[in-house]
């Protein structure tokens, strides 16, 4: 039952207004402890410190060093992949039901940069997808 009653329209338009800003929260927040919300943790608790206290938080060498105009670059590489077993086989009507399998990846790979300056101490963090 449709009405014309302006005073519904401008309701029915709040609400859903109203519904997607709720929605685009949540998911943002939901969001925020994602690579930014990593970086930002990071950067909180390391900027200022040693390189030392990476390589304690570690316990293995960097994947890479590399050297800038006022410090270094260092890269440590987390690898989430893991594998697992993929039917092959097809069905029209329910479930696939085969004995062949094929070996597929998923998951990804993301690297913390930290740079320093010429003493060694850190000046930024930041966290990227590499994979």
């Amino acid at each position: 039952m449709e009405t014309n009653n302006p005073i519904a329209k401008t309701l029915r338009t709040t609400g859903i207004r109203a519904l997607l800003a709720a929605t685009a929260l949540t998911v943002l927040g939901g969001c925020a402890d994602g690579p930014l919300g990593l970086q930002a943790i990071d950067s909180a608790r390391y900027v200022g410190k040693p390189i030392s206290v990476i390589y304690q938080k570690y316990r293995q060498e960097p994947y890479s060093v590399e050297q800038t105009a006022d410090g270094k670059v260092y890269l440590w590489v987390e690898d989430q992949r893991y594998t697992y077993n993929r039917p092959t086989g097809s069905s029209r009507y329910g479930p696939t039901i085969t004995y062949h399998y094929e070996r597929a990846v998923a998951g990804s790979v993301s690297g913390y940069y930290y740079f320093t300056d010429r003493n060694g101490i850190i000046r930024d963090v930041k966290y990227r997808y590499l994979r």
